[in-house]
């Protein structure tokens, strides 16, 4: 044990590596234990949250790039009042919890995904969330892209929560307004 500790705290670069390992295997561990608890108490929220992904892609990722922007400004404009500062813990529990709720509902996507490329028939959503997260967690292991794909998962995730309101508003849907009942049948120009 001795000898091992010694080793992994050397200035020797592979002796950090297993350190980094374990410390990632044990926040990945942390929050495939939190995912499968928010899918199997909040289900709704995740869905709402997946389907936007999957529907309006684009509107989601400005939006996440937007809110990734807007944290710091937001931080500072609330450091300048006396009451802000004491909302600034708030503001970063808000970002964290956003954060999380969006990757977790970006891996049940693509555990729904694969699971629906294998032909599952209805594997259930802590099945396709279980399965997401592995893959999600796999992919950050490949060298150099690993860390921008979990980036941009964090991004669509965090704009999709944006967007639903935390799962709770379908808002990415645009449907247009109903035509006026006194107006279909109209073909007068408008003086």
């Amino acid at each position: 044990l001795y000898e091992t500790l010694t080793a992994a705290l050397s200035t020797e670069w592979e002796g950090w590596s297993w350190i980094f390992a374990i410390i990632s295997l044990s926040i990945f561990l942390v929050i495939l234990v939190l995912a499968l608890l928010t899918v199997a108490l909040l289900p709704k929220p995740v869905r709402v949250i997946s389907e936007a992904i999957g529907e309006n892609t684009f509107k989601v990722v400005l939006c996440g790039l937007l809110g990734l922007v807007l944290i710091f400004p937001l931080a500072l404009l609330l450091t300048i009042s006396v009451v802000g500062i004491a909302l600034i813990p708030l503001e970063v529990i808000i970002v964290a919890c956003s954060i999380i709720l969006g990757f977790i509902s970006v891996g049940q996507l693509i555990g729904r995904r694969a699971l629906r490329l294998l032909k599952r028939p209805n594997p259930g959503m802590i099945r396709e969330t279980f399965w997401g997260l592995i893959i999600l967690w796999i992919i950050g292991w490949i060298p150099y892209i690993g860390w921008m794909v979990k980036a941009v998962a964090i991004v669509v995730g965090l704009g999709a929560t944006l967007i639903t309101r935390f799962g709770t508003h379908q808002g990415w849907k645009c449907t247009p307004p109903a035509p006026v009942a006194g107006d279909a049948g109209s073909s007068d120009p408008i003086i």
